[in-house]
């Protein structure tokens, strides 16, 4: 008895339950909570009302004309007004027109918004106060002439004494037919400038204040800046150090050092570039870690060395048995990390002789560019700028060769 009581009493409740809720529903739609206006008004933006026959008709009847209404007008329906408004505020709304006819501007790559960056940069540097002021146009007076573009770190001076440096390395050749012969490489030239006074830092550390200088120039952006500042001047610096330095070069001579000078720059561009396709760093690092354990052997064997001298006057055979141990195996680790660094650096060199065109540089100078360049930690991209660089500069020097090689050139008095 007590289970059918208990689902009887169960069956009462839901129909309870049941009863309430249609009765509140009812209550509802028949106009118990808001007026019928209101409702229409207030489901107007997600429903618009149908206001004309041809709208309420299936389709078959879309194109008869509405008969007119002879119905009285409720009291409770809205007038044609609301309505109208209703479905005006319901209606999508557009833009007409188009946002813009003209042709889609067309995506400029990474070297042309360098490019961009580095005039935009030139032409603030250069320009003087000229032509117009704060207070006003002076267009009845002249502007002022431009002033020449200069850096405050790479220095003017350094494009002096870089001219001057290769001028008076280079010895022509003494049947006056050939290239001649320069001493300069990489190595040398980084011996000759790393410390220059025409570059300047804050530093008051020579190598800190170098490695500031190499971080400030060695970007893609401050290479490009400084080739358009310098290049032209390079070009007449060297020609001038040729012509009226020490040597005094005629002007077959001065044509000869361009294009010899142009070669190596090629060389050294082809070089470049078959590093901006190499992992540089992966392949150096191996020559730093067999350098490093060289040294360290040559550190135990400097050691074992003098606690062996120290065994020797004391008198001490046994320890001096056990430091003449330690001094022969620290030789042959000194010996075995010597030749690990050489294999590497002879696969360094291979790999960037196999991506090179040209005349290649020498294996000194390989050697010494990938370990400059994995110890500068330089980017790819700064590789390549330096590449392009290096390329121009060697197709205007070779320019310059054929212009003073012209018949039509006219000597140097």
């Amino acid at each position: 008895m007590s289970e059918k009581s208990r689902s009887s009493s169960r069956l009462a409740v839901c129909a309870v339950l049941l009863l309430c809720a249609g009765a509140g529903a009812w209550y509802y739609t028949n106009e118990g909570f808001l007026p019928q206006e209101k409702a229409v008004q207030s489901a107007a933006p997600s429903a618009p009302v149908l206001n004309t026959a041809s709208e309420a008709a299936g389709p078959a009847e879309a194109g008869k004309p509405a008969a007119p209404s002879t119905a009285p007008a409720d009291a409770g329906t809205p007038s044609a007004e609301a309505q109208a408004e209703a479905q005006a505020e319901a209606a999508p709304r557009q833009v007409s027109g188009s946002l813009n006819s003209g042709p889609r501007p067309r995506q400029l790559s990474a070297e042309e918004k360098r490019d961009a960056r580095v005039e935009e940069a030139l032409a603030a540097t250069s320009r003087m106060d000229g032509g117009d002021s704060a207070s006003g146009s002076l267009s009845e007076n002249a502007a002022q002439p431009v002033k020449e573009a200069h850096d405050p770190v790479v220095t003017p001076h350094f494009v002096s004494e870089l001219a001057a440096w290769l001028a008076n390395s280079y010895k022509p050749a003494a049947n006056g037919g050939g290239l001649g012969k320069s001493a300069v490489t990489l190595r040398s030239a980084n011996a000759r400038f790393s410390l220059s006074p025409a570059l300047r830092s804050a530093e008051r550390d020579a190598l800190k204040g170098r490695s500031a200088i190499l971080r400030y120039v060695y970007s893609p952006g401050m290479l490009e800046a400084l080739y358009r500042m310098y290049g032209p001047a390079l070009l007449a610096e060297l020609e001038d150090a040729a012509r009226s330095g020490r040597r005094s070069f005629d002007q077959a001579q001065t044509a000869a050092m361009f294009r010899l000078y142009s070669g190596k720059l090629a060389s050294v561009a082809s070089a470049l570039e078959a590093a901006s396709r190499l992992d540089v760093p992966a392949m150096v690092k191996p020559i730093r870690q067999a350098a490093a354990q060289e040294e360290a052997a040559s550190e135990a064997f400097a050691k074992a060395y003098a606690a062996h001298s120290e065994a020797r006057e004391a008198g001490n055979r046994e320890a001096m048995d056990r430091h003449s141990a330690r001094m022969v195996q620290s030789i042959r680790e000194a010996s075995q990390a010597d030749a690990r660094k050489e294999r590497v650096r002879q696969n360094v060199v291979h790999a960037l002789k196999q991506n090179m065109t040209g005349t290649p540089l020498s294996d000194a100078d390989l050697i010494f560019l990938a370990e400059w360049l994995e110890r500068r930690k330089a980017s790819k991209e700064a590789v390549s700028a330096s590449a392009s660089i290096c390329r121009r500069l060697s197709a205007e020097m070779a320019a310059k060769a054929a212009e003073l090689h012209s018949p039509e050139a006219v000597p140097a008095e």
